[in-house]
C-alpha cells in the first residue's frame, strides 16, 4: 500500500506539489487564527454554592444545608452532574452543567433557585466567583502575637486583609472563613433592674437608640468658621457669616428629626409607655443641641480658637 503511494507520488509530482501547497497555506491560515492561550480552559460550565455555618459539626451542615440545597438544585435545567463537601460549618455544593449552557443564564437559575430554600437563620449562602475552574486559588492564614485575640484577628481580615486584597489585578474574590466576629453583649441583672423600675422593652429600646448616628452640626460650623478665617476673615466676621450659612441646615435637621418623632411623643398606643418617654428626651435634645450650637458655640469658639490663620 505504501509503496504503491509512494509510486504514484514519483509520476504524479505536479499534483502532490499542489497538494502541499494546498495544505502548507490553509496551516498556516488556521495558524494565524488561532486562539492561543497559555492554561487553555477545558473545562464544562459549573457553579459553586458556597454557605457559612458557623458552630455546626459535619453531620449537622450535611442535613441542615448541603441536602436541602442539592435537593433544590435538581430541578435546574442543563444540569448534568452535581457534588458536594460538607466540612466543620462550611458546604460547598458543585453543579456542573451541559457544554452548551450559557453560564450567565445558569447562574441566574441557580440564584433564583437558592432563594427557594429553607436555610437556618445562622447559614450564609452565596455564588462562587464567576471564573472559570482553571483559575489560581491563593489560601493563606492569618496569625498574630502569642495571646493575639482571634477576634481581633477576625476583624483584621476583614476590614484591612479582604480590603486589600480586591484591589489586586485578577484577584476575583476574596472569602474568609473562621474566626469569632466582633460583638458587644449586653448582660442584665434582674434585681437591679427591677430595683430601678426598669423593663427589658426599656433596656433594648436605649440599646436600639444609642446606636442611631446623630449629625455633628457643631464640628461642622468649626470648620466652615476656621475656612473662613484661612481665607483672610475676621474672627467676628467668620463667627457670623459661618453661623448664618450653617443655620437653615441645622434648624432643617432637628425640625425633621424632631417632626418624625412627634408620634412616638404624643402616642397612646400599645408600647406608648416605653416609646414616649424617649422621644421626649430626643426630641428635648435636638431643641437643646441646636441652641447650643447656633448661639452658645459663637460666643464661646474664640476662647479656645488655637489655629492661627494664614495670610
Amino acid at each position: 500500500m505504501i509503496g504503491a503511494l509512494t509510486a504514484y507520488a514519483l509520476r504524479h509530482r505536479p499534483v502532490v506539489l499542489a497538494l502541499l501547497a494546498v495544505f502548507v497555506f490553509a496551516g498556516f491560515s488556521a495558524y494565524l487564527r488561532l486562539p492561543v492561550e497559555a492554561y487553555p480552559d477545558v473545562t464544562n460550565v459549573q457553579v459553586q454554592i458556597i454557605t457559612l455555618f458557623p458552630g455546626h459539626a459535619a453531620e449537622e451542615v450535611e442535613r441542615l444545608v448541603t441536602i436541602p440545597v442539592e435537593n433544590e438544585m435538581n430541578g435546574i435545567p442543563k444540569r448534568a452532574s452535581m457534588r458536594s463537601i460538607s466540612l466543620f460549618g462550611l458546604s460547598v455544593v458543585t453543579i456542573v452543567f451541559e457544554d452548551d449552557a450559557n453560564r450567565e443564564y445558569v447562574r441566574n437559575q441557580t440564584f433564583q433557585h437558592l432563594s427557594q430554600v429553607n436555610l437556618p437563620p445562622s447559614a450564609q449562602a452565596s455564588l462562587s466567583p464567576d471564573a472559570t475552574p482553571v483559575g489560581e486559588i491563593y489560601r493563606y492564614t492569618l496569625h498574630g502575637p502569642e495571646n493575639y485575640p482571634a477576634v481581633e484577628l477576625k476583624a483584621l481580615e476583614d476590614w484591612v486583609v479582604e480590603r486589600k486584597l480586591r484591589t489586586v489585578p485578577g484577584v476575583v474574590d476574596v472569602v474568609g472563613f473562621g474566626g469569632p466576629t466582633k460583638q458587644y453583649q449586653v448582660l442584665i441583672d434582674p434585681a437591679k433592674l427591677r430595683s430601678y423600675g426598669l423593663s427589658l422593652s426599656q433596656v433594648f429600646a436605649a440599646l436600639g437608640n444609642g446606636n442611631r448616628n446623630a449629625v455633628q452640626n457643631g464640628v461642622i460650623l468649626v470648620e466652615r468658621i476656621r475656612e473662613l478665617r484661612r481665607s483672610g476673615k475676621a474672627m467676628e466676621d467668620a463667627i457670623r457669616q459661618g453661623a448664618i450659612s450653617r443655620a437653615r441646615p441645622v434648624v432643617m435637621t432637628a425640625l425633621m428629626a424632631a417632626l418624625g418623632l412627634l408620634p412616638a411623643a404624643l402616642s397612646n398606643a400599645v408600647g406608648a409607655e416605653t416609646s414616649r418617654p424617649f422621644a421626649v428626651v430626643i426630641i428635648g435634645g435636638l431643641v437643646t443641641a441646636t441652641m447650643l450650637t447656633l448661639f452658645i458655640l459663637p460666643i464661646l469658639y474664640p476662647l479656645f480658637e488655637t489655629e492661627k490663620p494664614e495670610y
